[in-house]
């Protein structure tokens, strides 16, 4: 009977393993189902939720660097930087394969002060990948490699075909992949791109907040309805989302509407106090409103955590920029040029800012420059396409005025422009008792596209007959507007 002996001994170790086998599958989905929660609170605005309910599974040295993630993500949203920092030195050894971790941790050191050990956390990614790649080939792993090289200015097709591309094969419902490619289109003045992978992100994953803050960005350039809705959509997610707050109150303050979009700013600021991109808004409203020392003061704390933080002098010099205050805007560019001086964003808005200011040579330069450095860039391509153009005007000059417009036309009307607007110049001197001290160029298109092009960046602008951006004018030609052209007399 030894037989039934080992027999019965079999299935008692066979229970005992599929015993072991339910409690660990109980585990994981308890486990699943804990991390779920925290993350609903995280995307619902319940921050001290979730940071109780990740630090408890942190704490317990649980083996699974998503949890760590989620809470320095969670305390860098609610601005408790030097705590990010804390929680990083405590797993930083155990996670050290985790290039998501360690680029939220770069950021953590950054808005905490110590700017060179973020940026050196940074920095020695390439050398850990390239010590050991098996070790980095995960999906999470591969979509933080190749943001990596995206800030590098690395070539987007092979970080997208290698790294994003790559990383959606592997799941095609991977959400975090769709909203990779998303923010690459974004960056690139790709909004239907843009459009597309976010529609398949929220199908996806509906509950994330910051997905529909992403589509009101990409929809923002071409239907306004879509991207208000997108951000109704957010705030009814979350209230206290900062992203979307800062949208809002930044389309206030365009709309030049201060007193709401400061209610708007002491939303985020009951989220997280130091909030830098909420300072900038404060810097610009100040601007704006002649409160030139207070502007001063704002900006001083939106560079409080981060000396360096180059996003600073950019934001309040687009805002400037967008109310025509372009000399500002210039100072501001440069400024964040002078902290970072390979930070793209801020020298193609600088060369924008110049070239509608009348400083083409510098302003061409620059546009040149960005376009060698991102060559998928529409807005910058666009441009580079428009000088080409431009070369071919004729340039009519006379008394501090500079007419370019096309050839053929510059022989039926370009006297009649040059007497026009001489004329308007010293009736208008003299009516405001003003002297222009710099050159006035007016750029005259026949082609609309190109005009938009010019004016705006992008292809749109329908509607708009001319532009004044003080020392330089754009305006659509009588050519441009087919069978029902304005009087071109009147538009200038």
């Amino acid at each position: 009977m030894a037989w039934l002996s080992q027999i019965e001994l079999r299935s008692a170790v066979l229970a005992q393993v599929a015993w072991l086998l339910l409690m660990l599958m109980n585990a994981n989905v308890v486990r699943a189902a804990d991390f779920a929660q925290a993350r609903n609170a995280f995307y619902q605005g319940d921050y001290q939720t979730c940071i109780e309910l990740t630090r408890s599974e942190v704490d317990k040295g649980i083996w699974n660097d998503i949890w760590s993630r989620q809470l320095i993500e969670c305390l860098l949203a609610s601005g408790h930087y030097a705590e990010a920092v804390e929680l990083y030195e405590q797993v930083a050894e155990k996670f050290s394969n985790s290039i998501p971790l360690r680029v939220l941790a770069a950021k953590a050191y950054r808005f905490s002060g110590d700017h060179q050990r973020g940026t050196r956390l940074l920095d020695e990614i390439p050398q850990l990948v390239q010590a050991a790649p098996y070790r980095f080939s995960d999906r999470d792993n591969l979509l933080a490699i190749g943001r990596y090289l995206l800030s590098l200015g690395e070539d987007p097709r092979r970080v997208l075909s290698e790294f994003f591309d790559r990383a959606l094969k592997s799941d095609p419902r991977f959400v975090d992949a769709h909203v990779a490619i998303a923010e690459l289109a974004l960056d690139k003045a790709d909004f239907q791109e843009a459009v597309k992978s976010l529609s398949v992100s929220i199908e996806l994953r509906p509950e994330d907040p910051r997905l529909h803050v992403l589509l009101a960005r990409a929809w923002a350039p071409s239907d306004k309805k879509q991207a208000s809705a997108a951000l109704k959509s957010a705030l009814e997610i979350n209230p206290r989302h900062v992203d979307a707050l800062l949208m809002q109150a930044e389309e206030l303050v365009d709309a030049e509407d201060f007193d709401s979009a400061e209610k708007l700013i002491e939303q985020v600021f009951m989220v997280n106090a130091s909030e830098p991109r909420a300072w900038c808004l404060r810097a610009a409203i100040a601007n704006l409103s002649g409160q030139y020392e207070r502007e001063g003061e704002c900006r001083k704390l939106a560079l409080a955590t981060w000396q360096m933080n180059p996003e600073v002098d950019y934001l309040i010099g687009k805002i400037l920029s967008q109310h025509y205050r372009f000399a500002e805007a210039v100072r501001y560019q440069r400024r964040s040029l002078h902290l970072d001086p390979s930070y793209l964003p801020a020298k193609f808005q600088l060369a924008q800012d110049l070239l509608r200011s009348g400083q083409d040579d510098e302003g061409w330069s620059l546009v040149d420059q960005v376009a060698e450095a991102d060559k998928y860039n529409v807005v910058a391509f666009n441009l580079k396409t428009l000088q080409e153009q431009l070369s071919q005007f004729t340039t009519l000059q006379r008394d501090g005025l500079i007419v370019r417009m096309d050839t053929r036309e510059s022989r039926i009307y370009g006297e009649r422009v040059l007497e026009l607007i001489s004329q308007a110049r010293q009736v208008l001197c003299a009516k405001y008792e003003h002297e222009l001290s710099e050159p006035v160029t007016i750029e005259i298109f026949p082609r609309q596209s190109d005009f938009a092009i010019r004016t705006f960046g992008l292809p749109g602008g329908a509607g708009f007959l001319g532009v004044c951006f003080g020392s330089l004018i754009t305006a659509n030609s009588p050519a441009s507007q087919g069978n029902a052209p304005t009087n071109w007399e009147s538009v200038l």
